[in-house]
């Protein structure tokens, strides 16, 4: 060995390599964790693409649960506000008392408000004993296979929809609506000169 050579200690290095091989390692593991979340962001905005503002909302047919049947297209013509719920879901009872007030406030002017339980994850006897307590008088329709949610690419309850009387949707509202949103979204879909 000459004077100017440094001695560095086998087991320093062996640990240099194999810190540094974790410190690769857990870079590595974190780039492909940004990726694939990347990548589901990515594929679910792409899967909640599906229903813009703008849009024709998508016909379908659900049993009421007092009986018979709704038919949207049936509707055309009037403005239609479709509520997705279900009776477990805390922001959903909160919001209903409202919804019914403007019911009553604007059915006159033509409101149509459809109250779509999410059967598929809730039980027909808790959507009634929720229809009685909240004495909702619009119709309560009944989404036993989810179908419907699925159409409408509920990704969360309450989810709402304004329609105007086109059959357009004006107004998308994923979460709890408050008594001025309702307010201003209805008139929307409502013609001004009434």
């Amino acid at each position: 060995m000459t004077g100017n050579e440094i001695t560095v200690p086998k087991k320093l290095v062996y640990r240099v390599m194999v810190g540094s091989a974790a410190v690769l390692a857990i870079l590595l593991l974190l780039w492909k964790l940004n990726n694939d979340r990347s990548q589901i962001v990515a594929n679910n905005q792409s899967r909640m693409a599906g229903l813009k503002v703008g849009q024709p909302a998508p016909d379908f047919t659900l049993d009421m649960l007092d009986g018979g049947q709704v038919i949207l297209s049936g509707l055309k013509g009037k403005a239609v506000l479709i509520n997705f719920w279900a009776s477990w879901c805390v922001p959903c009872r909160e919001e209903t008392p409202d919804l019914v007030q403007a019911y009553h406030v604007h059915q006159a002017e033509g409101l149509v408000i459809l109250g779509v339980n999410m059967t598929s994850i809730d039980t027909i006897s808790d959507a009634k004993a929720f229809a009685v307590e909240f004495q909702i008088p619009y119709p309560v329709l009944l989404d036993k296979d989810g179908k419907v949610a699925a159409l409408y690419r509920v990704s969360g309850i309450p989810t709402s929809y304004f329609i105007n009387r086109q059959g357009t949707i004006t107004h998308v509202q994923i979460g709890k609506l408050t008594p001025e949103q309702i307010e201003q979204f209805v008139k929307e879909i409502l013609p001004a000169s009434q």
